[in-house]
Formats: C-alpha cells, sequence, structure tokens
C-alpha cells in the first residue's frame, strides 16, 4: 500500500441521548470531513445498526459502520442479510468492521460458549466465506423440489462486497485479514478472558505487526487500508502531563507512550507531524478515535483529510 494514501478518520460513538444527538454528531463529522461514523457491537452499549441507519439518513456522504461487530453473537447468514439491507438502506456507504469476539463475560450473560482463541479466529474465517458467498449469491434456500431456490441473501449495493475490516493483534487475527480485509485495523491488544489489554502499543510492536501483514498478504497489501483507534487522544493540552498519566497507567515507559502511534498526544501540529510521519513509514492513512475526542481532532482532521 502507498504510504501516501489519503488521510481517512472516523469516530465511534459509544452514547446515544437521541436521535436528534446522533444526526446532529452525524452532520457535524461530515461538515468537519470526517468520514466514517462508527457503532461497537457491546452488550450493555446501543445496538449496531439502528443507529447506522439513522446518521446515514441525515448525511450525503458520511459514510458508516460497525468496530466491530462480535463473530461470536451473531448467525453469518443473518449477519449478511442485515449488513446487505443496511447498505442498501444507505446507499452504499456501509463498512462491516468484524471481529472474532473476545470477550467472555457477554459470551457468558448471553449462554453462548466462549471458544479458545484459535477456534474463535477460525469460525470468523468460515463466517466470512459464508457471507461473501451469501452476497455473491451462490448461498440459495432449498426449493421445494429439492432444487436450489432463491438466493439467501440479497445483495448489497458495493461491489464486490460490503468492505471488511477486521481488526486485532496476533498472529491468526491478522494473518486472517491479511488474507481477507479490506481495511485492517491495528489494536496493539491482547486478551486474557474479558480483559484487553494495550500490551502491543509501542511503535516498534505496531511497525512488528504491519510487517506481518507485508509476509502474508503478498500483493494484496497493495489494497489494504491500515486503520488505527486511538486508545488516547489530548491535543493542546498538557502534553507531559498526559504522557506521564498513561505511561502510568499502561506501565510502560513515557517514550513509548510519546512514539506509539495508538497515542495521540500533543499540540495540533505535532499531532499532524506524527499521522504524517505514521503513514510515511507504516502506512497507516486511516485515523479512528472515540467520540469524545471528537471537539479536538477537528483541526487535524480540516488538515489532513483527504490529503
Amino acid at each position: 500500500m502507498s504510504s501516501h494514501s489519503p488521510f481517512r478518520f472516523g469516530a465511534t460513538v459509544t452514547h446515544i441521548e437521541s436521535r436528534a444527538t446522533l444526526q446532529e454528531q452525524a452532520r457535524r463529522l461530515e461538515g468537519e470531513g470526517w468520514s466514517t461514523l462508527l457503532m461497537r457491537d457491546h452488550v450493555g452499549a446501543p445496538s449496531m445498526f439502528a443507529p447506522l441507519m439513522s446518521a446515514a439518513a441525515a448525511t450525503v456522504d458520511l459514510r458508516v459502520g460497525t468496530l466491530v461487530a462480535n463473530n461470536g453473537l451473531h448467525h453469518p447468514v443473518r449477519l449478511a442479510q442485515e449488513a446487505a439491507t443496511v447498505d442498501l438502506l444507505v446507499d452504499g456507504r456501509l463498512e462491516l468492521g468484524l471481529g472474532a469476539g473476545w470477550n467472555r463475560s457477554e459470551s457468558d450473560l448471553l449462554g453462548i460458549a466462549h471458544e479458545a482463541s484459535p477456534q474463535r479466529v477460525t469460525r470468523l474465517h468460515n463466517s466470512i466465506a459464508t457471507m461473501k458467498s451469501a452476497w455473491a449469491g451462490d448461498l440459495r434456500l432449498p426449493a421445494a423440489d429439492g432444487t436450489e431456490g432463491e438466493r439467501a441473501v440479497l445483495p448489497g449495493v458495493q461491489r464486490p462486497h460490503i468492505p471488511l475490516l477486521i481488526g486485532g493483534h496476533g498472529d491468526a487475527i491478522l494473518a486472517l485479514a491479511a488474507q481477507q480485509a479490506d481495511i485492517v485495523g491495528l489494536n496493539g491488544l491482547t486478551v486474557a478472558g474479558s480483559t484487553a489489554k494495550p500490551t502491543g502499543v509501542g511503535y516498534d510492536a505496531i511497525a512488528d505487526r504491519v510487517q506481518f501483514l507485508r509476509a502474508h498478504a503478498g500483493e494484496r497489501m497493495n489494497v489494504i487500508e491500515l486503520s488505527t483507534l486511538a486508545l488516547v487522544t489530548s491535543i493542546d493540552g498538557d502534553t507531559e502531563s498526559t504522557v506521564r498519566d498513561v505511561a502510568s497507567g499502561l506501565q510502560i515507559a513515557p517514550t513509548v507512550v510519546h512514539d506509539s502511534p495508538l497515542v495521540l498526544v500533543g499540540s495540533t501540529s505535532e499531532v499532524v507531524d506524527k499521522l504524517v510521519a505514521v503513514r510515511e513509514q507504516l502506512g497507516i492513512s486511516y485515523i479512528v478515535v472515540r467520540d469524545t475526542a471528537m471537539h479536538e481532532m477537528g483541526p487535524v482532521v480540516a488538515e489532513l483529510a483527504g490529503t
């Protein structure tokens, strides 16, 4: 992938007060040059798809997406059906983020078996194959006479399929992403039970993950968009104090925090320079932050989006 791929910016929505406030937020994102509004898939949070349709209805070009749908909570045919319907109703602006499902407590609450990581990644691989087959029209309902009948899932608007984002840090999930994803999200997180720990946030760790992707993607790397979800965003504040606090909280060296592609701390110009350097060196061009960072990220987005 070219290090000069245009910058895109996305914001994850964590809380929804009302339809009006969500749509106001979506219009603001579009007006400021952001690319995507994204929803999580967690028990206890708003559901994924309904807010995306509401946000798309209030905007013209803003893309919407999931970051990420928990594969363990959804049947792949039904998820393919839901995503294709949403893609139709948002005029082909959907990006479908998929994850293997790391949170054991959610699985336990819903009475769903929580498999070990290798099995969950294998299940995600099989789900993606099923969804792509469904969107292509290869998955058919049986007719009354035993022959193939109507397609099981209608296609979305986008071809050959809705863009897929796969995110993670471990070898198995990134090897899958290298072969199947249109967008790969690098999050620096390792998981133990129901806890995700940012053990791989350092520059060298992320660079290693990019190199791993290149080795497994081959020529596909030219069409993969690399993304990060910022763990910390603090712009035009007390940089050194923030770095010290984050380093203490994560129990890592302040220099690691300062250099991490997942930490956006500093003045507007410093963050802009950092993102440009990270794109040049690692090819990461799609930056996602939490909605609480929208206001402070505005000047950065204004300067870099689309460049």
